[in-house]
């Protein structure tokens, strides 16, 4: 008879075991949980050094940028202005390159910046994009203002956005206003016109 009144106390004692042990098993989980969640990395505040390398470094990058700026400036200029001795001392550079042609006074070259000047005027303006190329000055100008001298002429990254956006489709409307000069539109522009004239016609053009 004790045996017969315990074996109910032991039936309801079964589902209190259970119920802990799914609260065990879901502290576990839990426990897992948290430890697979990594802790939230506090933020590094960079150190007077690590700003002077940074600032340093941006200082460089700008100076390079004026520099290269008023390198293309000076090159391009001089090319719209002397630009058939220009053109054919570059040209004959790629029709037949070699390093007598390149080192010898013939054709004389004009250009503001010498030899390497005429034949960077060459590939820009009369091979790429024409007059449109200035404003790759512009943004080189612009982003050396911004990290040598911290000073903000333009925003950045919206002029340069814009700039080559208007150097991609700049050739293309010059080549349209001015047919057939070269120096406005560049061999890209003709060439890109013609392309899209064919597809589209002139008027779609």
């Amino acid at each position: 008879t004790n045996s017969l009144k315990e074996a109910p106390k032991a039936e309801a004692s079964r589902p209190v075991v259970q119920t802990t042990a799914a609260e065990e098993k879901k502290t576990v989980r839990k426990e897992k949980q948290e430890k697979k969640k990594k802790a939230p990395r506090e933020k590094h505040v960079p150190t007077q050094k690590e700003l002077a390398i940074r600032e340093q470094k941006f200082r460089v990058l700008g100076l390079f940028h004026l520099l290269f700026a008023v390198y293309l400036l000076f090159a391009f200029t001089s090319y719209l202005l002397t630009w058939e001795s220009d053109f054919t001392f570059a040209d004959t550079i790629f029709k037949h390159f070699s390093l007598n042609a390149l080192m010898d006074n013939e054709p004389p070259v004009e250009n503001w910046m010498g030899k390497i000047g005429a034949i960077t005027g060459f590939l820009f303006i009369s091979k790429w994009f024409g007059v449109s190329s200035f404003l790759i000055v512009l943004v080189l100008i612009n982003a050396g203002l911004h990290h040598f001298f911290h000073v903000k002429f333009l925003p950045v990254w919206k002029t340069a956005g814009y700039s080559l956006l208007f150097i991609l489709w700049g050739p293309i409307t010059f080549n349209l206003l001015f047919p057939g000069e070269d120096l406005f539109c560049g061999v890209y522009g003709f060439q890109v016109y013609q392309w899209l004239a064919e597809f589209l016609g002139p008027s779609g053009v």
